[in-house]
């Protein structure tokens, strides 16, 4: 299981106003989440129905990759800094094993 490719999913939902400052500081991740060894795809999506929610899909080799993104630079940066301003409550994480 943990060489297994991981899917992970992470919703955040903006502070009431600061839905555009968050979709920046999360856009931000994208690159240098996508160029890390392990990262298979990375993408970021905002609700249809709700502006403030911004959903985090991405997929990586094994729990190891996951693991070391997790602990990147820019993860930490945005964990230790505008998470807390931006996010209007604790943002989930899950991850997903592939079926089929």
């Amino acid at each position: 299981m943990g060489n297994a490719k991981v899917t992970v999913t992470v919703t955040c939902k903006a502070k009431g106003g600061l839905e555009t400052r968050l979709k920046e500081v999360l856009t931000a991740l994208i690159n240098p989440s996508r160029a890390e060894d392990g990262c298979i795809d990375y993408y970021m999506h905002q609700s249809l129905s709700d502006p403030q929610v911004f959903l985090l899909y991405m997929n990586w080799r094994d729990e190891g990759a996951f693991g070391r993104h997790v602990q990147s630079p820019h993860v930490k940066e945005f964990d230790d800094r505008p998470a807390a301003a931006l996010l209007a409550e604790p943002y989930p994480l899950t991850r997903w094993r592939h079926l089929g």
